[in-house]
Protein backbone atom coordinates (compact mmCIF):
# COMPACT_ATOMS: atom_id res chain seq x y z
CA UNK A 1 0.00 0.00 0.00
CA UNK A 2 1.25 3.59 -0.97
CA UNK A 3 -0.33 6.67 -0.85
CA UNK A 4 -3.86 4.80 -0.30
CA UNK A 5 -3.35 3.16 -2.89
CA UNK A 6 -3.01 -0.92 -3.21
CA UNK A 7 -1.16 -2.54 -5.54
CA UNK A 8 -0.97 -6.99 -6.13
CA UNK A 9 2.16 -8.28 -6.89
CA UNK A 10 3.27 -12.00 -7.28
CA UNK A 11 5.82 -13.56 -5.16
CA UNK A 12 8.61 -12.68 -7.42
CA UNK A 13 7.30 -9.00 -6.95
CA UNK A 14 6.13 -8.58 -10.84
CA UNK A 15 3.15 -5.93 -10.72
CA UNK A 16 -0.11 -8.56 -11.81
CA UNK A 17 -2.74 -5.92 -10.75
CA UNK A 18 -2.99 -2.17 -11.66
CA UNK A 19 -3.74 0.15 -8.18
CA UNK A 20 -6.93 0.40 -6.59
CA UNK A 21 -8.35 2.34 -3.65
CA UNK A 22 -9.69 -1.35 -2.16
CA UNK A 23 -8.23 -4.74 -1.54
CA UNK A 24 -9.72 -7.81 -0.69
CA UNK A 25 -7.71 -9.74 2.42
CA UNK A 26 -8.34 -12.59 4.73
CA UNK A 27 -8.30 -12.03 8.30
CA UNK A 28 -9.78 -15.09 10.35
CA UNK A 29 -11.30 -17.33 7.69
CA UNK A 30 -13.57 -14.66 6.74
CA UNK A 31 -12.87 -12.25 3.47
CA UNK A 32 -12.46 -8.28 3.93
CA UNK A 33 -12.83 -5.39 1.51
CA UNK A 34 -10.17 -2.86 2.79
CA UNK A 35 -10.65 0.69 1.71
CA UNK A 36 -9.36 3.76 2.52
CA UNK A 37 -12.48 4.83 4.76
CA UNK A 38 -13.47 1.38 6.62
CA UNK A 39 -12.98 -2.18 7.04
CA UNK A 40 -16.34 -3.79 5.81
CA UNK A 41 -16.34 -7.57 6.24
CA UNK A 42 -18.41 -9.41 4.27
CA UNK A 43 -20.56 -12.54 4.94
CA UNK A 44 -22.14 -13.52 1.83
CA UNK A 45 -19.41 -15.13 0.27
CA UNK A 46 -19.35 -18.64 -0.07
CA UNK A 47 -15.63 -20.35 0.20
CA UNK A 48 -17.10 -22.92 -2.61
CA UNK A 49 -18.00 -21.17 -5.35
CA UNK A 50 -15.10 -18.87 -5.16
CA UNK A 51 -17.00 -15.06 -5.59
CA UNK A 52 -18.69 -12.79 -3.49
CA UNK A 53 -20.56 -9.52 -4.42
CA UNK A 54 -19.20 -6.12 -2.97
CA UNK A 55 -20.84 -2.40 -4.66
CA UNK A 56 -23.25 -3.91 -7.66
CA UNK A 57 -19.65 -5.67 -8.82
CA UNK A 58 -18.86 -9.68 -8.59
CA UNK A 59 -15.36 -10.14 -7.21
CA UNK A 60 -13.16 -13.36 -7.28
CA UNK A 61 -11.64 -14.87 -4.27
CA UNK A 62 -8.47 -12.80 -5.14
CA UNK A 63 -10.63 -9.29 -5.69
CA UNK A 64 -10.37 -9.11 -9.18
CA UNK A 65 -13.70 -8.19 -10.97
CA UNK A 66 -15.48 -10.07 -13.03
CA UNK A 67 -18.37 -8.47 -14.21
CA UNK A 68 -20.63 -5.56 -12.93
CA UNK A 69 -24.61 -5.67 -11.88
CA UNK A 70 -27.15 -3.67 -11.59
CA UNK A 71 -29.28 -5.33 -8.40
CA UNK A 72 -30.18 -3.83 -5.33
CA UNK A 73 -28.85 -6.93 -3.52
CA UNK A 74 -27.43 -9.87 -4.26
CA UNK A 75 -27.63 -13.02 -2.55
CA UNK A 76 -24.08 -15.78 -1.94
CA UNK A 77 -23.87 -18.02 -4.31
CA UNK A 78 -25.26 -21.47 -4.29
CA UNK A 79 -24.28 -24.29 -7.27
CA UNK A 80 -22.76 -21.15 -9.34
CA UNK A 81 -26.35 -19.25 -8.78
CA UNK A 82 -27.13 -15.90 -6.63
CA UNK A 83 -30.85 -14.79 -5.87
CA UNK A 84 -30.53 -11.38 -7.00
CA UNK A 85 -33.45 -8.58 -5.60
CA UNK A 86 -34.77 -5.31 -6.85
CA UNK A 87 -36.79 -3.25 -4.32
CA UNK A 88 -39.93 -2.20 -5.78
CA UNK A 89 -40.41 0.66 -2.68
CA UNK A 90 -38.62 3.35 -1.22
CA UNK A 91 -38.79 1.57 2.01
CA UNK A 92 -36.83 -1.39 0.99
CA UNK A 93 -39.51 -3.46 2.31
CA UNK A 94 -41.09 -4.68 -0.99
CA UNK A 95 -39.19 -6.47 -3.48
CA UNK A 96 -39.17 -8.49 -6.86
CA UNK A 97 -36.61 -11.28 -7.33
CA UNK A 98 -34.56 -13.70 -9.75
CA UNK A 99 -31.26 -15.36 -10.62
CA UNK A 100 -27.61 -14.40 -11.69
CA UNK A 101 -24.54 -16.49 -12.90
CA UNK A 102 -21.25 -15.96 -11.40
CA UNK A 103 -21.26 -13.62 -14.85
CA UNK A 104 -23.83 -11.35 -13.91
CA UNK A 105 -25.96 -13.30 -16.27
CA UNK A 106 -29.96 -13.46 -15.67
CA UNK A 107 -30.68 -17.27 -15.86
CA UNK A 108 -34.21 -16.21 -14.52
CA UNK A 109 -36.30 -12.45 -14.48
CA UNK A 110 -36.43 -10.62 -11.61
CA UNK A 111 -40.10 -10.97 -11.34
CA UNK A 112 -40.95 -13.37 -8.62
CA UNK A 113 -42.10 -12.57 -5.32
CA UNK A 114 -39.98 -14.91 -3.62
CA UNK A 115 -37.02 -16.95 -4.65
CA UNK A 116 -35.49 -20.13 -2.83
CA UNK A 117 -31.71 -20.53 -2.53
CA UNK A 118 -30.25 -23.64 -5.57
CA UNK A 119 -29.71 -27.18 -3.81
CA UNK A 120 -29.53 -30.24 -5.63
CA UNK A 121 -29.37 -28.32 -9.38
CA UNK A 122 -33.60 -27.17 -8.35
CA UNK A 123 -34.55 -23.50 -6.94
CA UNK A 124 -38.69 -23.11 -5.94
CA UNK A 125 -40.28 -19.84 -7.07
CA UNK A 126 -43.19 -17.94 -5.99
CA UNK A 127 -44.85 -16.00 -9.16
CA UNK A 128 -48.41 -14.80 -9.46
CA UNK A 129 -49.92 -17.02 -6.85
CA UNK A 130 -48.09 -20.18 -7.94
CA UNK A 131 -45.24 -22.42 -6.93
CA UNK A 132 -42.41 -23.48 -9.50
CA UNK A 133 -39.36 -25.55 -9.69
CA UNK A 134 -36.68 -24.29 -11.54
CA UNK A 135 -33.30 -25.55 -12.82
CA UNK A 136 -29.88 -24.07 -12.58
CA UNK A 137 -30.56 -22.88 -16.51
CA UNK A 138 -33.86 -21.11 -15.53
CA UNK A 139 -36.10 -23.72 -17.24
CA UNK A 140 -39.25 -24.30 -15.55
CA UNK A 141 -39.55 -28.12 -14.28
CA UNK A 142 -42.83 -27.82 -12.83
CA UNK A 143 -45.38 -25.45 -12.11
CA UNK A 144 -48.58 -26.29 -8.90
CA UNK A 145 -51.81 -25.58 -8.57
CA UNK A 146 -52.75 -21.88 -6.27
CA UNK A 147 -53.47 -24.16 -3.81
CA UNK A 148 -50.30 -25.84 -3.51
CA UNK A 149 -47.44 -24.75 -1.00
CA UNK A 150 -44.35 -25.77 -1.29
CA UNK A 151 -41.01 -25.09 0.97
CA UNK A 152 -38.08 -23.46 0.07
CA UNK A 153 -35.50 -25.40 -0.90
CA UNK A 154 -34.60 -28.85 -1.43
CA UNK A 155 -32.31 -30.97 1.05
CA UNK A 156 -31.38 -34.90 0.31
CA UNK A 157 -33.08 -34.38 -3.12
CA UNK A 158 -36.34 -33.86 -1.68
CA UNK A 159 -38.70 -30.55 -0.24
CA UNK A 160 -41.72 -30.61 1.83
CA UNK A 161 -45.22 -29.54 0.04
CA UNK A 162 -48.41 -28.81 1.47
CA UNK A 163 -51.79 -29.58 -0.35
CA UNK A 164 -55.60 -29.76 1.43
CA UNK A 165 -54.36 -29.44 4.97
CA UNK A 166 -51.58 -32.00 5.07
CA UNK A 167 -48.12 -32.27 4.19
CA UNK A 168 -45.73 -34.29 1.62
CA UNK A 169 -42.51 -34.44 0.01
CA UNK A 170 -41.36 -33.94 -3.85
CA UNK A 171 -38.68 -34.88 -5.68
CA UNK A 172 -35.86 -32.83 -8.03
CA UNK A 173 -38.73 -33.36 -10.71
CA UNK A 174 -41.86 -32.78 -9.20
CA UNK A 175 -42.79 -36.11 -8.36
CA UNK A 176 -44.58 -36.83 -5.32
CA UNK A 177 -42.15 -39.29 -3.51
CA UNK A 178 -43.82 -39.16 0.39
CA UNK A 179 -47.57 -38.48 0.29
CA UNK A 180 -49.45 -36.14 2.03
CA UNK A 181 -50.28 -37.49 5.08
CA UNK A 182 -48.15 -35.68 8.04
CA UNK A 183 -50.20 -32.75 9.92
CA UNK A 184 -46.84 -30.12 9.20
CA UNK A 185 -43.07 -31.10 7.64
CA UNK A 186 -40.05 -29.03 8.12
CA UNK A 187 -36.62 -29.25 5.57
CA UNK A 188 -34.40 -32.55 5.77
CA UNK A 189 -31.36 -32.04 7.58
CA UNK A 190 -28.57 -34.69 8.26
CA UNK A 191 -31.09 -37.26 6.20
CA UNK A 192 -33.99 -36.58 8.69
CA UNK A 193 -37.00 -34.22 8.21
CA UNK A 194 -39.02 -33.41 11.34
CA UNK A 195 -43.21 -33.93 10.57
CA UNK A 196 -45.98 -33.83 12.75
CA UNK A 197 -48.68 -37.08 12.57
CA UNK A 198 -51.39 -37.18 14.90
CA UNK A 199 -49.97 -34.45 17.12
CA UNK A 200 -46.64 -36.05 17.87
CA UNK A 201 -43.27 -35.10 16.33
CA UNK A 202 -41.29 -37.86 15.02
CA UNK A 203 -38.70 -37.56 12.42
CA UNK A 204 -38.46 -39.69 8.71
CA UNK A 205 -35.65 -40.32 6.32
CA UNK A 206 -36.13 -40.09 2.80
CA UNK A 207 -37.27 -43.38 2.34
CA UNK A 208 -40.40 -42.25 4.92
CA UNK A 209 -39.02 -44.81 7.52
CA UNK A 210 -40.75 -43.19 10.80
CA UNK A 211 -38.18 -42.51 13.95
CA UNK A 212 -39.74 -41.76 17.68
CA UNK A 213 -36.62 -39.82 19.13
CA UNK A 214 -35.81 -39.14 22.44
CA UNK A 215 -32.49 -36.23 23.09
CA UNK A 216 -30.11 -35.81 25.20
CA UNK A 217 -29.50 -32.26 27.00
CA UNK A 218 -26.27 -30.27 25.25
CA UNK A 219 -23.22 -31.07 27.03
CA UNK A 220 -20.16 -28.72 26.03
CA UNK A 221 -22.00 -27.58 22.43
CA UNK A 222 -22.63 -31.03 21.71
CA UNK A 223 -25.17 -33.91 22.55
CA UNK A 224 -26.69 -37.55 21.83
CA UNK A 225 -29.73 -38.30 19.70
CA UNK A 226 -31.71 -41.34 19.44
CA UNK A 227 -33.80 -42.08 16.27
CA UNK A 228 -35.38 -45.93 17.45
CA UNK A 229 -31.71 -47.30 18.12
CA UNK A 230 -30.12 -45.45 15.68
CA UNK A 231 -27.72 -42.50 17.58
CA UNK A 232 -26.05 -40.03 16.46
CA UNK A 233 -23.55 -37.66 18.10
CA UNK A 234 -24.46 -33.67 16.64
CA UNK A 235 -23.42 -30.19 17.70
CA UNK A 236 -25.65 -27.17 18.32
CA UNK A 237 -26.00 -26.56 14.16
CA UNK A 238 -27.54 -30.17 14.40
CA UNK A 239 -24.56 -31.25 12.16
CA UNK A 240 -24.18 -34.86 12.60
CA UNK A 241 -20.14 -35.91 14.15
CA UNK A 242 -20.64 -39.15 14.64
CA UNK A 243 -23.26 -41.97 13.69
CA UNK A 244 -23.12 -45.06 15.52
CA UNK A 245 -25.19 -47.16 13.51
CA UNK A 246 -24.19 -51.08 15.15
CA UNK A 247 -25.08 -52.55 18.47
CA UNK A 248 -23.42 -50.24 21.03
CA UNK A 249 -24.66 -48.72 24.06
CA UNK A 250 -23.62 -44.95 25.12
CA UNK A 251 -22.71 -44.97 28.34
CA UNK A 252 -22.31 -41.52 29.14
CA UNK A 253 -24.12 -38.54 27.92
CA UNK A 254 -21.08 -36.67 26.80
CA UNK A 255 -17.21 -36.98 26.21
CA UNK A 256 -14.97 -36.96 29.29
CA UNK A 257 -10.87 -35.87 27.65
CA UNK A 258 -12.20 -37.44 24.33
CA UNK A 259 -13.24 -40.30 25.57
CA UNK A 260 -16.68 -42.03 25.62
CA UNK A 261 -17.76 -45.15 27.77
CA UNK A 262 -19.89 -47.60 25.76
CA UNK A 263 -21.25 -51.27 26.03
CA UNK A 264 -21.01 -53.47 23.66
CA UNK A 265 -22.65 -57.30 24.12
CA UNK A 266 -22.25 -57.23 27.55
CA UNK A 267 -18.68 -55.63 27.71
Amino acid sequence: NRHQLNFVFDLKGKLIDKPKNDLVLRRSGRLLLQDTQIDTYYDNFNSNEGVFVSDKKIYDANGFMISEINYDKVYSFNEGVAVAINFTDGLGTKHSCGYITKNGKEIYPVNCKSCGLFNNGRAIIFKEGKYSIIDNTGKIIKTYPEDVVLGNIFENGLCYYREAGKSGYINTDGKTVIQPIYDSASNFKNGFAKVKKDGIEIFIDPQNKEYFSHQNPYYDGHRFMNYNGRIVYENRKQEILFDYTYDMDIGSLYYQEGLLIVKKENK
